[in-house]
């Protein structure tokens, strides 16, 4: 697992040196939709550019179904985190490229369906910044 996340880490820093978006440049978010078992684990992947303020989920909780955001993996490393449920991961200035991979830890006894967690990226920090805004969806089936 070391070695691959190594490896995502490295390609991620060839393919992005030096690259960091631009104020005026409109995020982009590329969700996931991951399928599930009860009793079983996976990752959700999120990849968005142009991202200086970027959110994955809700507050509001889907019993059996949780997202693991202190496992998360965020790519580059934020330089600020908000400690908030789900956390706010800040950036000093817009990255041309997030890479996000959030462990779905899914009960024994969890209800099948589809749940969808919303993702918000903003280019600026200003609250008053009107976000992109999509969702992931996680599917759990038998």
């Amino acid at each position: 697992m070391h070695k691959s996340l190594l490896s995502l880490t490295l390609l991620f820093c060839v393919v992005t040196a030096g690259c960091t978006g631009t104020q005026s440049d409109t995020p982009t978010i590329t969700p996931d939709t991951v399928t599930v078992s009860p009793g079983d684990s996976a990752f959700l992947w999120v990849r968005a550019t142009d991202v200086a303020e970027m959110r994955v989920g809700s507050a509001q909780e889907i019993p059996g179904v949780e997202l693991a955001h202190d496992d998360a993996m965020v790519v580059p490393r934020p330089d600020f985190v908000e400690e908030s449920y789900p956390p706010n991961w800040v950036w000093d200035s817009p990255r041309h490229l997030v890479l996000v991979r959030v462990p779905v830890r899914v009960a024994a006894d969890a209800s099948s369906g589809t749940y969808h967690y919303p993702v918000i990226v903003r280019n600026e920090t200003r609250q008053h910044e009107t976000p992109v805004t999509t969702n992931v969806t996680v599917v759990v089936e038998p």
